[in-house]
C-alpha cells in the first residue's frame, strides 16, 4: 500500500531539480509506484477497484501537488542564487 507520508518526505528530500525529476519518475513514471499499484486493479471485484481506484488517484494529485510545490521552492531557491552575485564586479 502507499504511505504518502514517506512519499512526501522523500520527495522533500529532494537537493535539486534532477533528484526531484528522478523522484517524480519512481512514484508518477510508467514503471512508477502508482502504475505498479494499478495492476492490483485487476484483481479486484467491482466496488473494490472503485474504492482502490478512487484512493490511487487521490494519492496520485497528491503527489503530484508534492512534487510541484517542490519544485517552485527549488526554482525559487536557485533563481535567487542567481542573483546574489554583483554583475558589476570587475571579470565579470
Amino acid at each position: 500500500m502507499l504511505d504518502l507520508v514517506t512519499i512526501a518526505k522523500d520527495i522533500e528530500s529532494a537537493q535539486n531539480l534532477t533528484e526531484l525529476e528522478s523522484k517524480e519518475v519512481l512514484y508518477l513514471g510508467r514503471s512508477g509506484l502508482i502504475n505498479a499499484q494499478a495492476a492490483q486493479l485487476k484483481t479486484l471485484t467491482g466496488d473494490e477497484k472503485k474504492k482502490f481506484g478512487i484512493m490511487l488517484n487521490d494519492a496520485k494529485k497528491t503527489i503530484s501537488s508534492l512534487i510541484e510545490q517542490k519544485k517552485a521552492t527549488l526554482l525559487k531557491a536557485h533563481s535567487s542564487q542567481l542573483l546574489d552575485f554583483d554583475t558589476t564586479l570587475p571579470g565579470i
